[in-house]
């Protein structure tokens, strides 16, 4: 979580500070308890959409939806949360739509018989 924390900027020892980085670092440690990834894992797909912009509110509802990204395709939670910021932005879709958007990606790959990463490199010329 130390890379998070640098990427969000949660050095401050402010009460407000502490309490988000806590919660974040609770995130991870929850979805890594309930999710085939870990904790750690989960904490990277933190610092990816932090590195995007993401504040700790928005890490929250699309980091679940990302790591059913990761497991349903078979790649990292890193990739998925650079999918999944990326075809947000890119789309000019809202964090609240992560969930749709990524289960609409998993399903293009399964029916293209592309995987996501190809999916991926693909939208780069749109």
């Amino acid at each position: 979580m130390s890379s998070a924390k640098a990427v969000l900027g949660l050095f401050g020892q402010d009460e407000q500070t502490k309490k988000t980085f806590q919660e974040l670092t609770d995130l991870a440690v929850d979805l890594g308890a309930k999710t085939i990834f870990t904790a750690r894992e989960a904490a990277e797909g933190i610092t990816i959409f932090g590195q995007a912009g993401y504040d700790a509110t928005q890490i929250f509802q699309a980091l679940p939806a990302a790591l059913n990204l990761a497991a349903a395709q078979n790649i990292t939670v890193a990739q998925s949360a650079d999918i999944a910021s990326s075809v947000l932005r890119q789309y000019g879709k809202d964090v609240a739509d992560t969930g749709y958007v990524m289960d609409v990606l998993s399903a293009a790959s399964i029916k293209s018989n592309a995987n996501i990463l190809n999916l991926q490199e693909s939208f780069n010329y749109f």
